[in-house]
């Protein structure tokens, strides 16, 4: 697998991470044995080995996977074909149909091959691993939606560092109770990390879930996922941020907030790469902090 199909996939893997903020359901893996595959298929997972005959359904998330024939030779990881319906569980297709090269083709082969597993298995780990954060987010999110909590909702005004926004304001609104979803905007510049695209206004936008953690109000977690105009590189970025908030006093009006973010910058370029060219994205990162204070909430 080349180097720019690898980082087109991680790209694809952002794109597809956007759907699972917007409801929190069940996984559904439906393996199919190909035609050309000798059966039984042994399919080992992180929920078990089973014996595959024609087709099997899985339910949950998987971490990783591996199969092999009925000669007990390796059949590489297929990419899954994922039906995302409002209302239904997500439902994810493999079809297990190439065998990797036979052992015999020499060490060249096998080292191609332990890559080809290395990149599949990564990509699978990491793939179900923001699934997994996702859905545990949007969970909690749900449920907080039935539970009043002293602050929510509210229109919270942000001031904060970023490496990738900058030095920034933003406006968030928490749609909810103890729990529900959140929609933020800002603009900002940088003055102090001095990246690449520093001249350019940056600004960023995004959605994702809210939950307040245990009884107390005074403890905000966020998950959601950011399009942005960063200074750290031009052509936009796509990315996954994580951040913590915490309130002072009674009336939780006042407050400060640190996150994590990771993701994919220069679109533009990376939407035009084409196999055997250098990857045009850049693997962008933040670290934010900053202070916050509640413009309107509820009681």
């Amino acid at each position: 697998m080349s180097f720019v199909i690898k980082q087109r996939r991680t790209l694809c893997l952002f794109l597809l991470i956007i759907p699972t903020f917007l409801t929190a359901q069940d996984i559904v893996n439906i393996f199919r044995v190909g035609s050309d595959i000798c059966e039984p298929v042994t399919l080992k997972t992180s929920k078990g080995t089973y014996t595959v005959r024609g087709s099997i359904t899985i339910n949950g998330n998987l971490s990783w996977f591996e199969a092999y024939d009925c000669q007990k030779r390796q059949i590489v990881n297929p990419g899954g074909s994922t039906s995302i319906r409002s209302g239904q569980p997500t439902v994810r297709t493999y079809v297990l149909k190439t065998l990797y090269h036979d052992s015999s083709s020499g060490t060249s082969g096998n080292t191609n091959t332990y890559r080809r597993e290395v990149q599949e298995n990564t990509v699978n780990v990491v793939e179900n691993a923001v699934s997994n954060l996702g859905s545990s987010m949007g969970r909690m999110a749900y449920s907080g939606m039935r539970y009043s909590a002293v602050g929510y909702p509210n229109l919270t005004f942000n001031l904060g560092a970023s490496h990738m926004y900058g030095e920034f304001a933003r406006l968030k609104a928490c749609l909810g109770n103890a729990g529900g979803f959140i929609l933020y905007g800002g603009v900002g510049k940088d003055w102090i990390f001095n990246s690449d695209n520093k001249d350019k206004l940056s600004w960023h936008s995004g959605l994702g879930y809210y939950g307040i953690w245990g009884d107390d109000d005074e403890q905000e977690f966020n998950m959601g996922v950011t399009f942005s105009e960063t200074p750290v590189c031009p052509g936009y970025a796509l990315s996954l941020d994580l951040s913590y908030n915490y309130y002072f006093g009674d009336s939780t009006r006042f407050g400060v907030f640190g996150g994590l973010g990771l993701g994919i910058g220069n679109l533009k370029e990376a939407f035009k790469t084409k196999e055997g060219d250098k990857f045009g994205g850049k693997f962008v990162w933040d670290i934010t902090l900053g202070i916050a204070i509640k413009l309107f909430a509820g009681d």
